[in-house]
């Protein structure tokens, strides 16, 4: 199952948006089907040290798509 909200909805419950920067290398084949993807992530919710976005983030990448060429980084 995936949950997506509004930028409305997320402000409204986060009360902002956290920095994030992501650097990628993605492959693709003639089809346009991703064969191998190298991701670096970071983000920076400042003094708050309840929300770890990198497990997230890692969790929820891979979506619907088979992910095992993937490497993460977080």
């Amino acid at each position: 199952a995936r949950f997506v909200m509004s930028i409305e909805s997320n402000m409204q419950a986060m009360g902002k948006r956290y920095d994030t920067r992501q650097e990628y290398e993605v492959g693709v084949d003639d089809n346009g089907r991703i064969q191998y993807l190298n991701a670096n992530y970071w983000s920076n919710a400042g003094c708050n040290f309840n929300e770890f976005h990198a497990p997230l983030v890692a969790l929820h990448i891979n979506s619907c798509y088979d992910y095992s060429t993937w490497a993460y980084k977080g």
